[in-house]
C-alpha cells in the first residue's frame, strides 16, 4: 500500500512542475523580444535529490474468522405407512361411519282371497194376496173429441167374458156424478165396449173418478180409476174420451 501511494505522489509532483515550467515559457513568448536583447542568464540546473526507493511492505494475510454456521438438524421424514410422533401423540379423531340406507320395507304378502260366502237361499215365493175388491180397473187408451166428453170400456170376468148388468159410477171432486150399466154384448165403434158413460155434450176438461159399485148401496166394488180430460180437443195431449176396462177377480 505505501509503495503505491509514493508513486502517485511523485507523479502528481512531476505534473505540477511541468505545468509551472510551461506557464513561464508561455509568458516569455507572448511578451515578444524587447528592444534590447537581454543577455540570457544561465538557469541553474535543479539539483536532483534522490528519492528513496519505496520499501515493499508485505500485505498482512488476514486470518480467517470462524463464523458460526447454524446447523439445522435434519427432519425425520416418516417412512410410508409410519406415524409421526406428533401424529401419534394426538388423539385420533372419530371418523363418522356412513349410515347405511334403510332397506326398503318388504312388501306385505297378498291378502288371502276372501272365502266365498254362500248366498242365502231365496225366500219361498209368497202368495199374492187376493184383491180386497171384486173388480180391478185400468186405463187402456184415450181419444180426442171436440163434441162430447166421457168414459167407456169393457167389464169382463177372469176368463175374459163380458159381464152385463154391472154398475159403473162416474163422478168428480165437485160433482156427485151418475152411473151406467154394462151390457152382455159389445157395441159402439167396431164393438170396442160393453158400457159407456157420457159426462158432457161438449169439451169438459177436468179430473174424473170411475169405479164399479153396488147398485143398491153404492158400495165401491173396485178401486177408483182417475182419468183426465183436456181443454184442447186437437193436437198433442188432446183427450176427451178415455177407455177404462174392469176385470172381475
Amino acid at each position: 500500500m505505501k509503495h503505491g501511494s509514493t508513486a502517485i505522489v511523485l507523479a502528481i509532483t512531476a505534473l505540477i512542475m511541468l505545468g509551472i515550467l510551461g506557464c513561464s515559457v508561455g509568458r516569455r513568448i507572448v511578451k515578444g523580444p524587447s528592444s534590447a536583447t537581454a543577455t540570457p542568464t544561465s538557469t541553474r540546473r535543479p539539483t536532483y535529490t534522490p528519492t528513496a526507493s519505496p520499501t515493499f511492505t508485505p500485505f498482512a494475510t488476514a486470518k480467517p474468522t470462524n463464523t458460526a454456521t447454524r446447523v439445522i438438524p435434519p427432519t425425520n421424514t416418516p417412512a410410508p405407512g409410519a406415524t409421526s410422533p406428533q401424529a401419534a401423540s394426538q388423539a385420533p379423531t372419530n371418523t363418522p361411519v356412513p349410515t347405511q340406507p334403510k332397506a326398503a320395507p318388504k312388501p306385505k304378502p297378498p291378502a288371502p282371497p276372501p272365502t266365498p260366502t254362500p248366498l242365502p237361499a231365496p225366500p219361498p215365493p209368497t202368495n199374492t194376496p187376493a184383491p180386497t175388491t171384486p173388480y180391478v180397473g185400468k186405463i187402456v187408451t184415450g181419444f180426442p173429441n171436440c163434441g162430447t166428453t166421457g168414459v167407456f170400456g169393457f167389464v169382463r170376468d177372469s176368463g175374459g167374458h163380458k159381464i152385463g148388468d154391472v154398475r159403473i159410477r162416474v163422478w168428480g171432486d165437485t160433482w156427485k156424478g151418475d152411473w151406467a150399466k154394462s151390457s152382455g154384448s159389445s157395441f159402439g165403434n167396431d164393438g170396442d165396449r160393453n158400457y159407456e158413460f157420457k159426462i158432457a155434450d161438449a169439451v169438459a176438461p177436468g179430473l174424473w173418478h170411475v169405479a164399479v159399485t153396488d147398485g143398491k148401496t153404492e158400495t165401491m166394488l173396485s178401486p177408483s180409476v182417475d182419468v183426465t180430460s183436456s181443454k184442447n180437443c186437437e193436437g198433442d195431449g188432446a183427450v176427451q174420451w178415455t177407455k177404462v176396462d174392469f176385470t172381475k177377480n
